[in-house]
């Protein structure tokens, strides 16, 4: 705090009144919890599809047996997700720099992991419902909250 005459002035963001941060501070906060929220969603989204790839690639019991999907086959799906799911985990990664192109990024790939998740549907339902729900609250959380933050001076 500091002083020109007898008026004083304040340099802090808390309420002058009041020891609780301003409304600026508050959301700054909230959105950077969004965002770390987003980056570990997606890096453990990308976890878990990398996971299901690998398990489709071996041609595992673990999903329903005789699986009608839209196309291709099991081996085709494990690829794809595999794919995907590399692709989430590192924009997980990216996600954390703060930077707009990693968060337009991490918003596109949960999209494609969304919809490649329920035209997987037929060979795990419960796995492929539980990825979409993740992937749909990642897209919210770097639409609504991703725009550009300081970074943190402390």
């Amino acid at each position: 705090m500091s002083t020109l005459g007898e008026t004083p002035v304040t340099t802090d963001v808390r309420h002058p009144i009041y020891d609780y941060p301003a409304v600026e501070e508050v959301r700054d906060d909230r959105e950077r919890g969004w965002l770390v929220f987003a980056a570990v969603a997606l890096g453990l989204g990308g976890l878990l599809g990398l996971m299901a790839g690998i398990v489709a690639l071996a041609d595992s019991t673990f999903y329903v047996a005789g699986a009608k999907y839209v196309f291709g086959t099991l081996n085709t799906w494990g690829w794809i997700v595999t794919a995907i799911g590399a692709l989430a985990l590192v924009s997980g990664l990216a996600v954390t720099s703060r930077a707009q192109w990693a968060r337009w990024c991490g918003i596109a790939v949960a999209g494609v992991q969304a919809i490649a998740q329920l035209l997987i549907i037929q060979g795990y339902p419960m796995w492929s419902v539980c990825i979409f729900a993740v992937d749909l609250t990642v897209i919210y959380a770097l639409a609504a909250h991703g725009r550009k933050l300081p970074n943190p001076t402390h």
